[in-house]
């Protein structure tokens, strides 16, 4: 009998100690939890965590691997304004020689010249021509000098006899608009492909402009080659005169 008791004793005693230690156990396990929480609780309060709910995180990882890209403007890729849109690169750049040129050698504003030679590319661009041989006429006719007057009624850049060619400003609001810098290229530069058109080559066209004068078709072509030699970067004073024929 003792000996059942004693078992019976020791059987009790070992599951009371089982007990004990299992609730040791989970007494620990559930103050470290509380610990853990309150020390994030803690770092939440003083702004050490960031929490973000699961569905804002999966939203938000993308653009934390990969930032959208930043949009360029053609102002930060190259120089040019939007006038310069319509030409390429190699135009932008025979512009600007031409416009510091023209301004430093006819002493005009940088301003206007720019102006001008923009108008005489962009004119050249519409009906077919070269913009350097508008820019030779304009030279010999006022010397870019916009309110140059000539003899028989001719005014502006290109010198456009207005009473002559009057529906040929029609478009632009009458002769008054004649000595606008832009409506008198545009308008002496469709004179002058006309005219070159109507007599087949550049040369009769050129001296028609002039009404026949042909020591002004020498004069233009010398301005030509300056036009073009400076455009492509060379120099204007370096061009010899063309030699007489025998």
């Amino acid at each position: 009998m003792f000996n059942r008791f004693f078992k019976d004793i020791t059987s009790r005693t070992q599951t009371v100690r089982r007990s004990k230690v299992a609730w040791a156990i989970a007494a620990l396990v559930s103050a470290t939890a509380v610990l853990v929480s309150a020390s994030t609780n803690n770092d939440i309060n003083q702004g050490s965590v960031s929490v973000i709910p699961q569905a804002q995180a999966a939203e938000a990882l993308p653009q934390s691997i990969e930032a959208p890209a930043t949009s360029v403007s053609p102002t930060q890729i190259d120089p040019m304004n939007e006038e310069d849109a319509s030409f390429s690169l190699a135009e932008v750049r025979q512009k600007k020689r031409l416009i510091e040129w023209i301004a430093s050698h006819y002493r005009i504003p940088s301003s206007n010249s720019d102006l001008f030679v923009t108008t005489a590319y962009k004119a050249a661009f519409d009906l077919g021509l070269d913009p350097h041989l508008i820019l030779a006429v304009m030279a010999v006719e006022s010397r870019f000098q916009p309110n140059a007057r000539g003899a028989g009624g001719a005014n502006g850049l290109m010198q456009v006899v207005t009473h002559i060619h009057t529906r040929r400003f029609q478009p632009y609001g009458g002769v008054k608009m004649a000595m606008d810098p832009v409506v008198n290229i545009k308008v002496g530069a469709q004179l002058l492909k006309d005219l070159i058109k109507m007599k087949g080559s550049v040369e009769g066209g050129v001296r028609a402009y002039a009404g026949g004068n042909g020591g002004y078709n020498s004069k233009v072509m010398v301005q030509y080659r300056k036009m073009k030699s400076v455009a492509t970067g060379g120099s204007a004073s370096s061009l010899a005169k063309p030699a007489k024929a025998s």
